[in-house]
């Protein structure tokens, strides 16, 4: 199974990125395919733009990727109650190659902040935003404290580290099960 994991931000310092470095080693039977953040550099999407300009070509390229693939981890950073600019602006790049860019496509959605409370507001905006473009989200978590919680690519807190492999271990399970349900018909 190939899995696409992509932090939220453009940020060289994303504990979004850092996450999903650890999260890739977590997981030995999967391919997981960090997309760096470099991948998009975007103009912010207006109509004009894409009607003078067109789709930009790492767009078209990434939502083939989606399309490919068996899952999704996104890593999600909170900027002012919201999802950040960037990452807005390639979902709404991403809309434009097909609403239901993420048809089919089974989703670990993680949020993630130093803030101990976590992200919350992020959470509940994606769990609205995500079903709307055909994605289903199998595992999440709210990751907060996160510089509490992990240092030099090594997580420090049990619990979280235990909740952390409870849903890595439920999105798999979900991606095995919809890839025997595809076998089946």
């Amino acid at each position: 199974m190939k899995i696409l994991a992509i932090s939220g931000t453009n940020s060289c310092y994303s504990i979004n990125e850092q996450l999903l470095i650890y999260l890739s080693k977590q997981v030995k039977q999967l391919s997981v395919e960090l997309v760096p953040y470099t991948t998009f550099n975007l103009p912010i999407y207006s109509i004009d733009m894409e009607q003078f300009v067109g789709i930009p070509d790492s767009v078209q390229f990434f939502a083939q990727q989606l399309r490919a693939g068996d899952g999704l981890i996104l890593s999600i950073p909170e900027h002012n109650g919201n999802v950040t600019a960037y990452f807005k602006n390639l979902i709404d790049w991403l809309s434009r190659t097909d609403h239901q860019f993420l048809r089919h496509t089974k989703i670990f959605l993680l949020i993630t902040s130093n803030q101990l409370v976590g992200s919350r507001q992020v959470l509940q905006i994606m769990n609205d935003c995500i079903p709307s473009f055909g994605g289903e989200i199998t595992a999440q978590l709210s990751l907060g404290g996160f510089q509490h919680a992990f240092a030099d690519g090594v997580m420090l807190d049990p619990k979280i580290e235990t909740a952390l492999q409870t849903q890595l271990w439920q999105f798999i399970q979900s991606l095995s099960d919809h890839n025997q349900l595809i076998q089946a018909s």
